[in-house]
């Protein structure tokens, strides 16, 4: 802390200057000065914290000096040095701002505690800017989010209004005015499963691209504030009634421009103009309202408020015979995909004749879903290998949000599971022709190549089978119904020749008969014809 010592008298200035200890107390004397005016410029060049100043000096007296300090709106702390017929010269130094005074002749420690008085002032005045000026900081640092924060609580109506909404959008620098306003809702079509490799996938980067085009096209005519609320980007803009043609024209240019810059599609809910900024809730839920038509709408589109809309909740009912169509079709001959097709339209069209909510249709596409996954485990004959995309199917049915994709999911899905029923069922069926097969020709001269041949199967896929629905391979079948047909023999025939007995189970050699029927059965066949 640096003091500058004003005082006329020479022996005054060296006691003040010398007989105190200030260096122990960390002030710094940085100069001292025998006028006013001499006191000013070294003002200007020490810029010291602390003034001692003496009211009654030559050239330029205290009170002098005060006033110019006022004038520039110096920082220095002034204590000044009066004598008793002085009092009215104190008067005005309080006046003008001085922080204490001492009367003549003075003690050094009362000049040392009147410094340290108002060191301490100073100290507590540098924490608060300190502070002040840390909290400035961060609130530029945080002032987008801070903005935010307050704009969504401004949409959702959590805002006083009886406070200065115009302060605080100067706080905030909120590029909006207070009248005409509009809100829309800007969506991500099929979020969050898009991927956009070139951006790897970051959809904070997406948002801030997306900001980015729309500022370039739509702040030339339209002023604008942002909100980011999870999938959405909430776009708040004064927009007069009279310009409401051209401002759809700018948020069909924004799309357009996403489209062709970003490689994704976007859809834009826009709500209604109100003429205050007090009214911006409800430009908020048209906005939403819109939203909700999306479903109906489809994606990369722009959906404006509609006040027409009316929905009857009686109508809501849910499309049995419709449904019992698609389930048929499901376990009837392969159907192509024109059938397919038309039962999920009819299915949604019944929907939609009776004005159904969006919510309900979804509840039904899902409850579809749900039906069409049991009539799959009713009809899967290898309960061991159900398809686990199904549960996937389900999944992205809760999470559509048009009705494009509603559909298209169902379609996706009665395809997959007639695919693969119908491969379940061929399987089988091969399966039971070959067994067939082997159990009239197991005495002959027969192979993998030979059974697939009359099963008509690759020999490769035919193993595949045995393998999944036998639970061993074609050689090892084949092998079990050879011993097994030789030990029925040799039961009714415990006398018959090892030979004879390979011959007819379809061995050509004895030796490799014998080895076989003991890794099966453990015995030989002259042990096994002994506990016959």
């Amino acid at each position: 802390m640096k003091l500058l010592i004003v005082e006329d008298e020479i022996e005054i200035r060296n006691g003040i200057k010398n007989v105190i200890d200030w260096t122990s107390n960390n002030i710094i004397i940085c100069g001292t000065a025998e006028n006013g005016k001499e006191a000013l410029k070294l003002i200007n060049d020490l810029e010291p914290d602390i003034m001692l100043l003496d009211i009654r000096m030559p050239v330029m007296n205290g009170l002098e000096v005060l006033k110019h300090l006022t004038e520039i709106n110096s920082n220095v702390k002034s204590i000044i040095l009066s004598g008793y017929d002085d009092f009215s010269y104190v008067q005005q130094a309080l006046q003008l701002g001085v922080c204490d005074y001492l009367l003549k002749p003075c003690e050094p420690n009362e000049i040392l505690s009147t410094v340290l008085r108002v060191k301490k002032i100073i100290e507590e005045e540098l924490t608060k800017e300190e502070l002040f000026n840390k909290y400035t900081s961060h609130l530029k640092e945080n002032l987008i989010l801070i903005r935010e924060k307050f704009l969504l609580r401004l949409i959702n109506n959590k805002v006083d209004f009886n406070n200065n909404i115009h302060t605080i959008f100067n706080k905030y620098e909120i590029n909006l005015s207070m009248n005409n306003i509009l809100v829309t809702i800007l969506t991500f079509d099929d979020y969050p499963n898009k991927k956009h490799d070139i951006y790897n996938n970051d959809i904070e980067l997406l948002k801030f691209a997306i900001k980015n085009i729309s500022n370039e096209v739509i702040n030339e005519n339209f002023n604008t504030e942002y909100i980011e609320l999870e999938e959405q980007i909430i776009i708040i803009n004064n927009v007069p009634k009279s310009k409401y043609i051209q401002f759809v024209q700018t948020l069909t240019a924004i799309k357009q421009q996403i489209k062709k810059h970003l490689g994704f599609t976007i859809t834009i809910c826009v709500g209604r103009t109100y003429d205050t900024i007090e009214n911006i809730n409800f430009s908020y839920q048209d906005a939403q309202q819109a939203l909700s038509q999306k479903f109906w709408l489809g994606s990369d589109s722009i959906v404006e408020y509609n006040c027409n809309e009316d929905f009857n909740s009686d109508n809501f009912k849910y499309p049995l015979s419709n449904e019992k169509e698609i389930l048929l079709l499901i376990t009837s001959v392969v159907p192509n995909d024109n059938d397919i097709h038309s039962k999920v339209d009819s299915f949604f069209e019944y929907l939609i004749l009776n004005n159904s909510t969006t919510d309900f249709v979804l509840h039904c596409g899902l409850m579809l879903g749900l039906s069409i996954y049991k009539v799959y485990i009713e009809k899967k004959i290898d309960k061991s290998s159900f398809d686990d995309n199904i549960f996937r199917y389900i999944d992205k049915i809760r999470k559509c949000d048009t009705l494009k994709s509603l559909k298209n999911i169902l379609f996706d899905l009665i395809k997959n599971i007639i695919q693969d029923l119908t491969i379940t069922q061929y399987s089988n069926k091969s399966v039971n022709l070959a067994i067939s097969f082997i159990s009239k020709n197991y005495h002959k001269d027969i192979s993998l190549e030979t059974v697939a041949n009359y099963v008509n199967v690759t020999p490769s896929y035919l193993s595949s089978l045995f393998k999944k629905h036998c639970g061993i391979n074609f050689i090892e079948y084949l092998h079990k119904l050879r011993i097994q047909k030789a030990c029925e023999i040799m039961k009714k025939d415990v006398w018959i020749k090892g030979y004879e007995l390979a011959h007819r189970v379809g061995y050509n050699e004895e030796r490799y008969f014998y080895r076989i029927f003991k890794k099966i059965t453990g015995l030989t066949p002259t042990q096994f014809k002994e506990t016959i």
